[in-house]
């Protein structure tokens, strides 16, 4: 065990209860393989906790749950493969290779603030120069926002959102970045926002934030009774869910409440879930309040060449001018725009054909 408290001291404590260390960072540097970090209090983060190898819990001590803020002047971090890089909150790596190293959070707070490092919301090159192209022009990883708040690479991590873990407000390119690997919301965990009302585009050649979860590869499952979006109607999460390029989510919980955000990667093209670069998907909770402008390919969920697959989904109504294709049809009946396979296990009850004016916010869910 290390307790963690802002009354501590990285210099002298111990990482006891009675001599804390004073930041997260050291926690994790001190912690052994399979130990529990103790958070005493809140902590404002001003460096990432970055970890090798190592199996970890974090959560709150007695009197919490805490909170961990990412702090202004977030120090930048150094690695091989992007040089000089502006980091996630935690980072999750490990040189001895795939599912080395896993991170579990239960009972406790990461609120990134709407805080991005960088203006460039873009993925930072790994080819060792420290720079990234950026349309025409060569620009420093370290003018490249930070990935996310909880981040793993090369399929070597496992992260475990566990009852009580709130990821909340990314000011990134996304709230969990999986390069492969593996994260697993558990019941009672969130990924929400209550500060952040817009998102940011970012510099002239910017892609925009990503989602909540950013795949590219690996898998992301939502366990029933986990959530990604706002807590309420009116209070919305803005910005995408899921953006998945490559790898496969399984959705089990529930996204709700979430207003797309045309600054967002790939726009309004999937509020919900964009698929791509042979990403696929299984809905087998819900998807509801998801609103959005009507315009385009904007949708509920997007898929490029993807399959998605939906298991017992009942009629809902629509906000957003959306598609539904099935062997090269288009239907506009429904919100998916796709240019793949769509699969539905049970038949779908569409009350009727209708125009796109002053409907509901878009509602799917898992029938008994």
């Amino acid at each position: 065990m290390v307790y963690v408290s802002a009354a501590g001291n990285d210099e002298s404590g111990a990482g006891t209860q009675e001599s804390p260390v004073a930041t997260l960072a050291k926690a994790v540097d001190v912690a052994k393989d399979g130990a529990t970090v103790y958070v005493m209090s809140d902590l404002t983060m001003t460096k990432s906790a970055r970890y090798y190898g190592k199996n970890l819990t974090v959560t709150s001590g007695e009197g919490g749950p805490f909170t961990l803020t990412r702090g202004e002047n977030f120090a930048q971090q150094q690695d091989a493969a992007r040089s000089t890089y502006n980091p996630a909150m935690i980072e999750v790596d490990s040189t001895a290779g795939p599912g080395t190293a896993s991170l579990t959070l239960t009972d406790i707070v990461l609120d990134d603030g709407g805080i991005h490092e960088g203006e460039y919301f873009v993925q930072a090159d790994s080819e060792g120069d420290g720079h990234t192209t950026v349309g025409k022009n060569e620009v420093p990883n370290t003018n490249i926002v930070q990935d996310g708040m909880i981040a793993t690479y090369n399929g070597v991590g496992t992260i475990t959102l566990g009852e009580g873990a709130v990821l909340k407000n990314y000011g990134g390119m996304c709230a969990v970045r999986l390069s492969s690997g593996e994260l697993i919301m558990q019941s009672g965990s969130q990924i929400i926002d209550d500060s952040v009302a817009d998102r940011d585009k970012g510099a002239t050649g910017s892609f925009g934030p990503a989602g909540a979860v950013w795949l590219q590869g690996g898998t992301i499952t939502m366990e029933q009774g986990s959530i990604i979006g706002g807590l309420s109607a009116d209070s919305p999460r803005v910005g995408r869910a899921i953006y998945a390029d490559s790898g496969y989510a399984a959705i089990g919980g529930t996204i709700q409440n979430i207003k797309g955000d045309t600054d967002s990667w790939q726009g309004q093209n999937g509020v919900a879930v964009h698929l791509r670069g042979g990403a696929s998907a299984a809905l087998s909770g819900s998807i509801n309040g998801v609103t959005g402008e009507n315009a385009g390919n904007n949708s509920a969920i997007w898929t490029q060449f993807c399959n998605f697959t939906a298991e017992r989904v009942r009629g809902f109504p629509m906000s957003m001018g959306l598609s539904f294709c099935t062997s090269m049809i288009w239907v506009r009946i429904i919100p998916i725009r796709c240019s793949s396979t769509v699969r539905f296990r049970t038949a779908l009850r569409v009350p009727r054909v209708c125009s796109t004016r002053g409907m509901e916010p878009s509602s799917w869910e898992r029938t008994a």
